[in-house]
């Protein structure tokens, strides 16, 4: 009987402990850390040159092509949250060599460890930071709403320089052949710094607020970008001088930017129309080609020249144009809107997905090609869309980093991996 009794107590110590054990055992963590660990031995404190597996700018690159030459296969998971700071919606993250970077709407930027979360430094510019940074070799770059862009060392936050350009809500484009940083200001302003000091290369005007990142074309000799009266501009990298304007359509340009592909620069805008205005007069639209055919392919065929047709006679609801890069002509007109179908109506469903957080640009696919859309039925009436093979905003260093923003709270870091 005593033995049974020191048996049981035996057995509730060792239950208790396991109880008390746990919430701080997590074998996935166990497996990160290592990962981590042995990601970070792979280069030195001091190595900033960006590889395949880093995300040094908004977009991933120059041309904003939101494509890695990595591949992030399912199933994910959650390696590490970060709540501590609101962040603007658009904001993506940058990565290289296993740090990341992000400025937040209360003025701090952070420098975390990608692969734990873990802080590394802090910066505090006590002006909101609206959009993503840039990475130029040991320098990340980001500018402010007061009206600074800066240069801090990435290892450290030291700060390397400072330059007035004027409040911006763009993110930076970093050049990395001429090593230099071309920023874009809400007072109309575009300046052209070096990376390494910030000493100003060029500034022009260009006569109205540019609340659109800039882009770069393939042979780096044109920076594209887009003012709030409605035009794409392109001026010349070299000396800012202008090469072309093309106005378009939409309400605003904000929080978009342009992408760039060959020798062609896709824009989107903001319709003038209201939502759920344009779901009902796409509906319209697209009943008006006839039933809907069980396959999606023949389906598409129908129904392309009547949206077509529609957008050339009302160039307003027009969102989303493709230009010669050269020239800024527009190279071909575009469904600006996306479908799917409901399968309890059995109706084509039109969705603009302009002002939703899917299309803030559009999105080249690995194979240096126009991301290939895939149709998909939805039950949710009014809610289908072309979608993107490839996510819009992720960050990538062997996880994926992505903004999310759920009912208005400020959104948390996530980040998600294959274990």
């Amino acid at each position: 009987m005593l033995i049974a009794h020191r048996l049981t107590w035996v057995a509730l110590t060792l239950l208790l402990l396991i109880v008390a054990w746990l919430p701080v055992f997590d074998p996935f963590a166990a497996v990160f850390s290592y990962a981590a660990t042995t990601r970070a031995a792979a280069f030195s404190p001091g190595a900033t040159i960006p590889t395949s597996t880093d995300w040094p700018q908004l977009g991933y690159n120059a041309q904003r092509v939101n494509a890695s030459p990595s591949q992030v296969d399912p199933p994910y998971c959650y390696v590490w949250k970060w709540y501590e700071a609101p962040f603007s919606s658009r904001t993506q993250p940058v990565v290289a060599n296993g740090r990341l970077f992000i400025g937040s709407a209360d003025g701090v930027f952070y420098a975390r460890d990608a692969g734990t979360g873990a802080p590394l430094w802090h910066f505090a510019v006590n002006s909101p930071i609206r959009h993503s940074a840039a990475i130029w070799q040991d320098v990340v770059i980001f500018s402010d709403h007061q009206g600074h862009t800066y240069g801090l060392h990435v290892g450290s936050g030291e700060m390397r320089w400072q330059q007035p350009t004027g409040s911006s809500s763009t993110a930076p484009l970093v050049d990395t052949a001429r090593g230099w940083v071309y920023v874009a200001a809400s007072d109309g302003r575009v300046t052209a710094l070096k990376a390494a000091d910030g000493e100003v290369v060029w500034q022009i005007d260009v006569g109205a607020p540019v609340l659109t990142s800039p882009s770069l074309s393939e042979d780096g000799a044109t920076v594209f970008l887009g003012t709030e009266d409605i035009e794409a501009v392109a001026v010349r990298a070299t000396d800012g001088a202008p090469v072309w304007r093309t106005p378009l359509q939409g309400q605003s340009l904000a929080e978009r930017y342009p992408v760039v592909l060959g020798n062609g620069v896709y824009y989107r805008s903001q319709p003038v129309d209201f939502f759920h205005t344009l779901l009902s007069q796409g509906d319209a639209v697209m009943d008006a080609a006839g039933p809907l055919l069980p396959d999606w392919d023949a389906d598409w065929a129908l129904v392309r020249d009547q949206i077509t047709t529609y957008l050339t006679e009302q160039p307003t609801k027009q969102t989303f144009f493709a230009l010669d890069g050269s020239t800024g002509a527009l190279a071909a007109l575009r469904p600006s809107s996306t479908r799917s179908a409901s399968t309890t109506t059995r109706r084509r469903r039109w969705s603009t997905k302009t002002a939703s957080t899917w299309s803030i640009a559009p999105v080249m696919g690995f194979r240096r090609t126009v991301a290939r859309y895939t149709y998909r039925r939805n039950t949710m009436p009014n809610w289908g869309a072309w979608i993107p093979r490839l996510w819009t905003s992720p960050a990538w260093v062997g996880r994926i980093f992505q903004i999310t923003t759920p009912n208005f709270a400020w959104p948390p870091i996530r980040a998600r991996s294959l274990p």
